[in-house]
């Protein structure tokens, strides 16, 4: 017999569900997410912070244990950046007030694995009710962020749509806000404009001083100014000598270096040659 496909799995999940779905009503007994935080409004986390690979055949059973497995410093980061986004809102007195954001964040190392933390998300108190209309659902969470991947994203998504729970990781990038009166955007690639300083250290000075002589931006359209009265040279103000190599002397030929297409080595004329430069 040859493995399941994760599609497989999930439409015969999926079809269970809405089979059985008048007298559907089971408790949920999967493992408690080891990132939680209390809060007025949870949101849900699948980051697959291991990778198992290959994928783990279904024709008999395995117990997998995510934390064996290769560690994803990509989606370690992901994980990392939704704990600080939502801990920067709740301290943040203009962004939510009075209303406090928590999280359930589950390593998605596998679709296999993480079933019982898709039901955790769509349950209320512990058990899936299985309701006759969409507006009736309660699910224990109020978004999903992740998973990071097409393939674990198309696994998990109809569980999700089930309760009408949006997934985050797209929507995401549509959102345009304020912070600290600068307008945050994002372009049609769903990346955000960028803004940067150009910062001189006055490492002369003790303790040390950072000094903003410049500014660079994307939006609403492409700019970058600099104070050069402001940059200390190491020859006072004189610009320093930034040509890779020097001149060649009389008798001399450039050959270019060989890591540096720029660059080059004076070697000397072979008799009787000469390099005609004009």
């Amino acid at each position: 017999m040859k493995c399941f496909t994760g599609k497989m799995q999930w439409l015969t999940i999926y079809v269970f569900l809405l089979d059985f779905g008048h007298h559907f009503f089971r408790k949920v007994t999967g493992s408690a997410s080891e990132f939680r935080l209390q809060g007025d409004y949870l949101l849900g986390g699948l980051f697959s912070l291991n990778t198992v690979y290959p994928p783990v055949c279904q024709t008999y059973p395995v117990a997998l244990e995510c934390y064996k497995y290769q560690f994803d410093e990509s989606s370690y980061q992901m994980f990392e950046m939704m704990r600080f986004t939502v801990e920067e809102i709740n301290n943040s007195s203009t962004l939510l007030p009075n209303v406090s954001l928590g999280y359930e964040i589950f390593d998605h190392c596998s679709n296999l694995q993480n079933f019982p933390s898709v039901l955790s998300f769509i349950s209320e108190n512990g058990s899936i009710p299985v309701q006759r209309y969409f507006n009736k659902y309660k699910p224990k969470i109020v978004a999903v962020v992740g998973p990071y991947g097409s393939t674990s994203t198309i696994s998990v998504a109809p569980l999700f749509t089930l309760d009408l729970i949006p997934m985050l990781l797209k929507e995401i990038k549509k959102l345009d806000f304020y912070l600290n009166s600068r307008k945050i955007k994002y372009d049609q690639n769903g990346d955000p404009y960028v803004f940067y300083d150009v910062v001189f250290w006055r490492l002369e000075a003790s303790p040390p001083v950072f000094e903003r002589i410049g500014t660079y931006s994307s939006y609403p359209e492409m700019t970058f100014s600099i104070n050069s009265s402001l940059i200390g040279w190491d020859n006072d103000t004189s610009v320093p000598f930034a040509n890779c190599s020097v001149e060649c002397n009389a008798g001399f030929r450039r050959e270019r270096d060989q890591n540096h297409a720029c660059c080059f080595q004076c070697m000397m004329c072979e008799e009787n040659t000469y390099i005609n430069y004009t």
